[in-house]
């Protein structure tokens, strides 16, 4: 299979260390030349003050892919808090055009949540655990098969908390289901994911599949060199 073009940028989270704004994010996603991105959201008050200029909402427009990443330190229940950080979510989506939503699974405590995602009218995504979560493999593609209009962000870094082989067997298993919708890139060292890229070769088991790649690693300030550095590598290894 020929991939024509390769969907390939930083999540806005990558910059959480900067003390940068939301715009001052964009514009770095912007300078480094990525076709895609990915809104990241720890908390619901994060979302709030989710505010975007009007050269950073054209500058959006132009890119090929944009996803957003629910909050992930809140816990999604039946009740007037998620309702309303859920309209929240939905409008700021809306807002950039987002092809889909990213939530965790393991944060979802009704099934009303899993309701309101796919009424929005966005794709909504699951996403694999770290190592020390209760779900095993097979979990993941129980839950798939329970939410059949649910997809799948694998996160790489994630699975190689576990081990390399780890990653490329639920890659093959999940390659026929066709619920691959999105990969988070970041390398995993000393137990901890999330990592600047220093050992590549877990991306040759990425290559073959077409669908956008978000880099989502830890950066501190004075490792801009080492985003372009990561984006170059990862655009070498699927080219």
């Amino acid at each position: 299979m020929v991939i024509q073009k390769r969907l390939i940028g930083h999540a806005t989270g990558n910059f959480h260390l900067f003390d940068l704004t939301l715009d001052e994010k964009i514009q770095q996603i912007k300078e480094l030349g990525c076709n895609c991105t990915e809104f990241t959201f720890a908390t619901k008050e994060d979302l709030d003050q989710a505010l975007l200029s009007l050269d950073s909402s054209e500058f959006i427009k132009t890119l090929d892919y944009v996803s957003v990443h629910a909050p992930f330190r809140f816990e999604y229940g039946k009740n007037d808090e998620t309702y309303t950080l859920l309209n929240k979510l939905f409008y700021f989506s809306e807002l950039v055009q987002a092809s889909h939503i990213t939530i965790h699974h393991n944060l979802i405590q009704d099934d009303w949540v899993v309701d309101k995602l796919l009424n929005s009218g966005i794709k909504t995504s699951f996403e694999n655990l770290k190592k020390g979560n209760p779900y095993t493999m097979s979990d993941y593609f129980q839950i798939l098969k329970q939410n059949p209009g649910v997809g799948l962000v694998f996160d790489a870094g994630h699975a190689l908390t576990y081990s390399e082989n780890y990653l490329k067997e639920f890659l093959t298993k999940l390659k026929p289901t066709n619920k691959l919708d999105q990969f988070h890139i970041s390398d995993c060292y000393g137990g901890k994911p999330h990592r600047p890229i220093k050992n590549p070769n877990f991306l040759n088991h990425l290559k073959e599949f077409d669908v956008p790649f978000i880099i989502e690693s830890k950066y501190s300030p004075d490792e801009k060199d080492v985003l372009k550095k990561d984006l170059d590598i990862v655009r070498m290894y699927l080219s």
